[in-house]
């Protein structure tokens, strides 16, 4: 119970990065985009797979989060 939503918070603080107010707002507002955006474009399963990518791909580029510190 209240599992998805634990995931997509900690989703939410590794791609804006640990530490950094802005980056975890920057980081929600576009897993949120993507929560709504990804689904009804490409349907529900790239809807589920696509926030993983875009974590990997962040954390392949900037291992930090997109505004942690190093």
């Amino acid at each position: 119970m209240g599992f998805t939503a634990m995931l997509k918070g900690i989703l939410i603080i590794v791609l804006g990065g640990m530490g950094s107010l802005l980056g975890v707002v920057v980081g929600g507002i576009i897993l949120g985009l993507m929560d709504g955006l990804v689904p009804t474009i490409f349907g529900p399963a790239a809807g589920v797979i696509a926030p993983m990518v875009l974590i990997m791909i962040i954390l392949v580029i900037k291992p930090e989060g997109m505004f942690g510190h190093e």
